[in-house]
């Protein structure tokens, strides 16, 4: 239960008492699992899905919601009322903007979704920050949705030797042809980037930043005396 294991404790840590809005992307249980506990452990004002009757009192989620705080916009970008397709393709697309630069949350859209986004928004797409779609799954990341975003920095969520061998290595090349700095969960932890007023932080890998005494260190050569 990932929800109260991981997510309440680094709530906690950072002081977080309330959520005002929780945001499922769809029903597979390495999006919605620990969503349910989470939401019984602290407390939550609304939940957005695209699956809400999985969820207690939740919404869904659909292009045109749209909201702002702090000099925040949150945008949801997909899916469109009446879509229809597989739960991937009709994942929570959410678009987080600042003056200084902007996240995409693509859940786990595979290229059909992506090309519906690129008919619907085109430009607007470009994001600074991309969370990969599908996890960097082969069948997403087009080459036409990754010219679409232009991201400088692209996150894969992925664990460690996982067994459908996410990221796919035609996706990493094709980031990689893009020239966006690439992030991946299973080699770095968590990632953080701060959006401050002027500028984005450098990336805090939690890997490196939290590292334990057992974590595996590449070999020193001392000088000799």
């Amino acid at each position: 239960n990932a929800g109260t294991a991981i997510v309440q404790p680094f709530l906690q840590h950072r002081g977080i008492q309330h959520i005002d809005t929780l945001i499922v992307s769809h029903g597979d249980n390495d999006h919605i699992g620990g969503a349910i506990p989470l939401s019984d452990a602290i407390q939550v004002t609304q939940i957005l899905s695209s699956t809400p009757t999985l969820l207690p009192n939740a919404k869904p989620c659909y292009d045109g919601q749209l909201w702002q705080w702090d000099g925040v916009t949150f945008a949801m970008l997909h899916p469109e009322i009446n879509d229809h397709g597989s739960e991937n393709n009709l994942s929570c697309v959410l678009q987080v903007s600042t003056a200084i630069g902007s996240v995409l949350l693509s859940g786990d859209i595979e290229s059909e979704a992506e090309q519906l986004l690129i008919d619907r928004y085109g430009t607007e797409l470009k994001s600074t920050l991309l969370v990969a779609p599908h996890h960097g799954s082969k069948t997403s990341s087009s080459r036409a949705f990754i010219n679409a975003v232009q991201a400088d920095l692209v996150l894969f969520p992925v664990g460690y030797r996982n067994r459908y061998h996410f990221p796919a290595n035609n996706i990493i090349k094709r980031y990689q042809q893009q020239d966006s700095a690439l992030f991946n969960t299973a080699d770095h932890g968590a990632i953080e980037f701060k959006f401050s007023r002027h500028a984005i932080s450098a990336p805090i890998t939690w890997r490196q930043h939290a590292q334990r005494i057992w974590t595996h260190q590449p070999s020193v050569t001392l000088p000799s005396q």
